[in-house]
């Protein structure tokens, strides 16, 4: 299991190997790697997650719901809000759960653009998951789109 600095350098390596030799790889091993190169919202290796990201739409490989976490990570850390709001479509498109961990920052993210349209977008997303909604949790998510306005009244 790749989990220490030391092993990004060597699993880029071997990712690199396998995709210019068009040797098979199970999709986990694209997933792992992604949460390598992702982790805690990393972005030194923005490169290197495009080229995997790339190879595994080639491959046909989905995106799991943890690597997308890492990528969204990533991503907002970035401030590629665009990018962010584009995995979470795609893993709701591969039909992967969406949970709050990652919905919730993607919402808040979109929220600050003034984008209704995404907001919208998310907050469907949030009615479509297995997330389920208290109506203090609604009215905190609303609370995120208006800013300090009282949303409450």
């Amino acid at each position: 299991q790749l989990s220490h600095h030391n092993d990004v350098e060597r699993a880029l390596v071997l990712f690199y190997e396998v995709r210019d030799k068009g040797l098979d790889a199970e999709g986990h091993v694209f997933s792992q790697l992604l949460n390598l190169l992702c982790r805690d919202g990393a972005t030194a290796h923005v490169d290197h997650v495009d080229n995997v990201v790339a190879v595994m739409k080639q491959r046909g490989v989905p995106l799991v719901e943890s690597s997308g976490k890492a990528m969204v990570a990533m991503q907002l850390s970035l401030g590629d809000i665009d990018g962010a709001f584009s995995t979470v479509q795609e893993l709701a498109a591969s039909g992967q759960p969406l949970r709050r961990r990652i919905l919730r920052p993607v919402l808040q993210a979109v929220c600050g653009l003034g984008e209704d349209q995404k907001v919208t977008e998310v907050l469907k997303l949030f009615g479509s998951s297995s997330v389920d909604l208290e109506e203090d949790e609604f009215v905190e998510l609303l609370a995120l789109c208006l800013g300090d306005k009282d949303v409450k009244s």
